[in-house]
């Protein structure tokens, strides 16, 4: 971990600084079955959104990199909003949200279900969504080794430059000019009511 804690929007942020190469990291175990479903939360506070930058970047290794590795979340130069599936072992599937603004506090939502795909929700209301597929989706389809969730960076450490899956969406991966608050993996879908206390805490 190299960042900071401020005030937040809910008690204390992460703050990110692109000019010290901050990152926050830890580890999560596999989820690897095909019945698999999520969601993680966060509410962001970007302070250069044409910076773009890596929100939330998942590695097998510890520097970034590895046989898996991929912005989750990200921002395009435009600052627009992207998330990021792995599918298969050659593509990544991208579904796009708005334009961030700058110095505001936004709630994101990202909800995966084996039966309904891909849905991205700001401040509890969808935005984007993308249709399962046959094969269905995964947060993790390779072993079962854990794997390293990194806000705020791909690189942790200023490690070398790591060749990752991209989708089809103009990401800018990289460090994150901003606040990160309340980040939260549920293994889980959440309901609309849980989603709403997360906006609304």
């Amino acid at each position: 971990m190299d960042t900071s804690f401020v005030s937040g929007r809910v008690n204390q942020a992460l703050l990110f600084s692109p000019t010290n190469n901050s990152f926050f990291q830890s580890q999560c175990y596999s989820y690897n079955r095909q019945s698999a479903t999520y969601t993680f939360s966060l509410w962001i506070y970007p302070q250069n959104i044409l910076r773009g930058g890596s929100i939330i970047h998942v590695s097998f290794l510890q520097n970034g990199n590895g046989t898996l590795c991929y912005d989750l979340l990200s921002l395009t130069a435009n600052g627009e909003l992207v998330v990021q599936i792995v599918h298969n072992t050659s593509l990544t599937i991208a579904v796009q949200g708005p334009v961030l603004p700058n110095d505001t506090w936004t709630h994101v939502t990202v909800i995966y279900s084996y039966f309904s795909g891909v849905r991205l929700l700001l401040n509890g209301t969808v935005t984007n969504f993308y249709p399962n597929t046959v094969y269905g989706l995964y947060f993790y389809i390779y072993t079962y080794q854990q794997l390293y969730i990194t806000l705020g960076n791909n690189r942790p450490a200023g490690a070398p430059l790591p060749s990752c899956l991209v989708g089809s969406l103009p990401i800018v991966s990289g460090a994150f000019s901003g606040m990160i608050d309340e980040f939260r993996l549920f293994m889980r879908e959440l309901t609309g009511d849980e989603i709403c206390q997360l906006v609304n805490p």
